[in-house]
């Protein structure tokens, strides 16, 4: 609860310092007010229909014990056993959370190294954007989890463990589908890596950013996956799991990114670049 209101203040706090300067109608680098209400809003509404699910489905039991042929094999493969306490340093629910912060921190950073227009209005955009997103992401995550209700690995391999462990940090036990640690560190490096590229194509000649613009992604969602991983080596999560919160965090991060106006032309350039130039004396 602690880490949603400041979630919800640092959304908040971000949408004062955009909206405090009104831009003109013809400037579309920045939102105007009725464009932060209407984000803010319906973020708002999603997060509050997900909670709304969970009022209403606490009582009930799994939908979905069984794991996929294949998911049970990976589980093993990576040494999941069960055991009371953590069982890497993402296990915890407040990593997610952590790890969103860190990733907001470098978003802020390049802002200020890179500003497209005012610095503090770019902030204030960018972190207004990210954080309403994570919300949202949180949002569909929780949905998700309360509609379909998988059974967690370690209840279904194990239950006298899960019975026995007693850990309120564990989750529920009907939450497996999808990774919510998995969509967050998703959304975070599609922002970043988004921004990243962006800051690389001011900076580099086009030979240098062909060389060197894979780096960003690479770094970005080789983390991603590493914390998906980490969440079925924790026994918390099977592997579909993992890949849907994956493209889940993706979809979100690609989908809030494009509210901001100079991410879209960012992103526009690099697909309509042309591949061939040529040149013809006059």
């Amino acid at each position: 609860m602690t880490d949603l209101r400041s979630l919800l203040g640092i959304i908040v706090v971000s949408a004062f310092l955009i909206a405090a300067h009104s831009s003109p109608a013809q400037e579309r680098d920045y939102l105007d007010a009725g464009e932060i209400a209407g984000i803010a809003g319906g973020t708002v509404a999603l997060f509050g229909i997900s909670q709304w699910v969970h009022v209403a489905t606490e009582d009930r039991g799994p939908n979905w014990r069984q794991p996929l042929g294949f998911e049970q094999s990976l589980t093993d493969w990576l040494g999941a056993d069960p055991k009371p306490g953590y069982r890497n340093f993402m296990d915890p629910s407040s990593a997610a959370f952590i790890n969103i912060i860190a990733h907001a921190a470098a978003l802020a950073s390049l802002d200020a190294m890179e500003p497209r227009g005012e610095r503090g209005r770019d902030i204030g955009q960018t972190q207004f954007l990210y954080w309403t997103g994570a919300l949202a992401q949180k949002g569909a995550t929780d949905l998700a989890k309360k509609l379909i209700r998988r059974q967690r690995p370690l209840a279904y391999l194990y239950p006298d463990s899960a019975r026995v462990t007693g850990d309120p940090e564990r989750g529920d036990w009907r939450e497996s589908f999808y990774s919510g640690h998995t969509s967050s560190a998703f959304y975070a490096a599609t922002w970043v890596n988004i921004r990243t590229r962006a800051v690389m194509r001011t900076r580099l000649s086009g030979s240098e950013f062909d060389t060197w613009g894979w780096v960003a992604p690479v770094v970005l969602y080789g983390w991603a996956g590493y914390v998906g991983l980490s969440r079925i080596h924790a026994n918390k999560h099977w592997f579909l799991d993992v890949a849907v919160g994956a493209v889940a965090g993706w979809g979100v991060g690609e989908l809030f990114a494009t509210f901001d106006d100079s991410n879209a032309i960012v992103r526009e350039s690099e697909i309509t670049a042309p591949i061939i130039q040529l040149s013809f004396p006059l």
